[in-house]
């Protein structure tokens, strides 16, 4: 075990090479300077010297030509650990003196204590040389190793100035980045309560910056009241935990605003494990809170988007097999009555039929509706049918503790309009009634005959006309709203609800949905004493409603003539071919698009009119109808599907309303809508 001597200025150096030294087996004496190491070298003797040259009173090369020029102490080896003298004239000037090694930092412990060990054995077998120290009156010499101190004092100094002013710049760059970030710091000294402030801090908290100090109760009486309690019990038990705290809250400006603000705490404790101080960064959010709110109502919509999508070609798939299927059971059936009497036992069977038939066709453009699949079909409507039709759907959907009540005005007078979009304004009416109610209470559906004359009903802007209306009341027993509320009861994405519990959409569309219809809607709430919605439709026409009622009975010519019916259900061509050999059509039938342009060839497209579906496997319905009508310019085209006109554009498929019917349909519709295709 060796004795060493370390000499430097700053105690972790001499703490570190102390830890390193031990534990290497040797034993160690630190010495702040090189006047102090003189008389602790004097003292003890050590085997070996380890010195730095930057230190005050007397420095590392004045250390090494004392201890050369001692006889007592020449002979003993001393290193040179650096980190400042690090250029060739350094060392020269170091072995010059007579040091041993001269080692620049960083260095290894393994590097160091390595080199120590040779050097004590060199040392022991007689193989370091023994310098003589320059003279006494060499004073230039002397000189040398002072201004070579003192040139890299000033170099440190410059180099200590420029961090100075780097930290300042520092300082002024974060400031400006707090201030970007909206961002500030704070610290409290644990001992004393003083609280430091970066001027951030203070403009978050809406206050004039005031050199950095302030009180906690200056800060805690900006917290929200509603999150004061929260914030203390956090600050409190941060003294305690050892983890940081992350935390979100409001704060309270002096003009009312509120402002939200994210906080990260972090206690800083001594060696003991004492809190010295608390420190937290404090970060102004609410712009990003603003962007979230309206990050989540998008991303809402466009689940809903989504969703209604999803149901739609869902819907869609559904009711063109299903339409299919009916138009099977509807057009046999009619068939068959048509050939039997009113008296007859199963006449009564098959019109029981034939109305379930056309109430599943109301269920599938119902479904299609919802689904947002079907285009706006006006029609001569009773509201009280509609009513009663949807009732039982509305009943599911409202809550348990809800009753629905009806009060429907006999011999109401029709509407025209869509009836699915009307299915959809009771929907949506009924279901934001049922939930204005959350403790139950009284849903009520009303119709009534209403005559306005010259006295305006509404506000100014949109004062209904003088006439006949049907009206339809949806009312609630519920918390009512306020006028503020009222006011925007219809603008899109407005809720009262719960985020994730509504888009804010059922009342636009509502709103929109009527106005397409030529109508009104007027609000009346009263706050805790529920809410009434009125719907003014105009009353239809007496000739639309007539046309509605004796349409289905207008004698028609029968017509003649080759009728190429295409389709690939079997059982839906049948009844199809049946129907069309009744009105004193020739048929000629096809199972899909290529079957089809065989026939044409064989009976060299002598053909009057093309009856053929949209969707088929292979040559579709408009693909076969073009080439049909290169063969053949006069043919006539009647074009059917299960599908909607709006989800065949979709598809790509273009047809219009005059040569296009929607299945289901009946076979005096499906003879009807031939020849008004063969007039055009």
């Amino acid at each position: 075990m060796s004795t060493i001597l370390v000499v430097d200025d700053n105690q972790d150096n001499c703490y570190l090479l102390q830890q390193w030294l031990e534990a290497g087996g040797h034993q160690v004496t630190c010495a702040e300077e090189g006047n102090q190491a003189l008389h602790c070298a004097r003292r003890e003797t050590p085997e070996l010297i380890i010195s730095d040259i930057m230190m005050p009173v007397m420095n590392g090369f004045r250390l090494c030509h004392e201890i050369k020029k001692d006889p007592a102490l020449r002979h003993i080896p001393l290193i040179f650990l650096t980190a400042t003298f690090d250029d060739s004239s350094d060392r020269a000037l170091a072995m010059s003196l007579g040091a041993s090694r001269f080692v620049i930092k960083p260095i290894e412990e393994t590097v160091l204590l390595k080199l120590i060990d040779e050097v004590i054995d060199e040392q022991q077998q007689g193989m370091l040389p023994v310098r003589d120290a320059p003279a006494d009156t060499d004073h230039r010499l002397l000189e040398m190793y002072d201004n070579s101190v003192a040139r890299k004092l000033e170099k440190t100094l410059e180099s200590l100035k420029t961090e100075q002013e780097a930290l300042i710049e520092s300082e002024k760059r974060l400031k400006e980045a707090q201030e970007l970030a909206h961002m500030g710091h704070w610290e409290v000294d644990v001992k004393s309560n003083l609280y430091e402030w970066s001027d951030e801090v203070f403009r978050i908290l809406g206050l004039a910056p005031r050199g950095g100090r302030a009180s906690y109760k200056t800060y805690i009486t900006r917290v929200h009241p509603e999150d004061r309690s929260y914030v203390t019990i956090i600050h409190r038990d941060a003294l305690v935990k050892k983890t940081q705290q992350d935390f979100e809250y409001r704060l309270l400006c002096e003009d009312g605003t509120i402002k939200y603000v994210h906080e990260r705490l972090q206690t800083i404790y001594d060696d003991e494990g004492r809190p010295l101080y608390l420190m937290g960064i404090l970060q102004d959010i609410t712009e990003r809170k603003k962007a979230e709110e309206e990050r989540d109502t998008l991303q809402a919509q466009l689940f809903q988007s989504q969703k209604m999508e999803a149901i739609g070609v869902l819907a869609g798939g559904v009711a063109h097999d299903f339409n299919n299927l009916l138009t099977t059971i509807i057009g046999n059936a009619q068939l068959i009555i048509s050939e039997l009497s009113e008296n007859q036992p199963l006449y009564g069977d098959l019109k029981e039929i034939i109305d379930a038939g056309e109430r599943g066709a109301v269920l599938t453009k119902r479904l299609l509706t919802f689904s947002r699949r079907e285009m706006y079909q006006p029609e001569i409507l009773d509201l009280n049918t509609v009513v009663r039709g949807i009732e039982k759907l509305l009943r599911r959907l409202i809550k348990a503790n809800v009753k629905l009540r009806t009060d429907l005005t006999p011999e109401l007078w029709k509407v025209k309009a869509d009836m699915g979009q009307i299915d959809q304004v009771i929907m949506n009416l009924g279901v934001n009634a049922s939930d204005a109610m959350p403790d139950g209470g009284v849903l009520a559906i009303k119709t009534a005959n209403i005559e306005f004359g010259d006295a305006p009903l509404g506000s100014p802007d949109e004062e209904p006309l003088p006439g006949s209306y049907v009206m339809l009341s949806v009312s609630d027993t519920g918390a009512g709203m306020d006028r503020g509320t009222m006011a925007r009861m219809f603008e899109p994405f407005f809720t009262t609800k719960p985020r994730g519990s509504g888009t804010g959409l059922g009342l636009s569309t509502v709103y929109g949905i009527i106005h397409q219809s030529k109508g009104y809607i007027r609000p009346y709430s009263v706050p805790g004493k529920g809410t009434t919605v009125n719907v003014y439709l105009p009353r239809a026409h007496d000739g639309e409603a007539k046309e509605k009622e004796e349409g289905t009975n207008e004698e028609e010519t029968r017509s003649g003539g080759v009728v190429l019916v295409v389709d690939d259900e079997e059982s839906l061509r049948r009844v199809i071919v049946k129907a069309l050999h009744k009105e004193g059509y020739r048929v000629l039938k096809a199972a899909n698009g290529e079957d089809a342009l065989r026939i044409c060839t064989a009976c060299g497209n002598k053909i009057d009119a093309l009856l053929t579906d949209v969707v088929m496997p292979g040559i579709g319905g408009t693909e076969l109808a073009a080439e049909i009508k290169s063969r053949n310019r006069n043919i006539k085209v009647l074009y059917m599907s299960g599908y909607s006109e709006k989800i065949l554009i979709q598809k790509g498929v273009k047809v219009t309303g005059t040569n296009f019917i929607l299945k289901p349909f009946t076979p005096d519709s499906l003879c009807k809508k031939l020849r008004e295709a063969a007039k055009e």
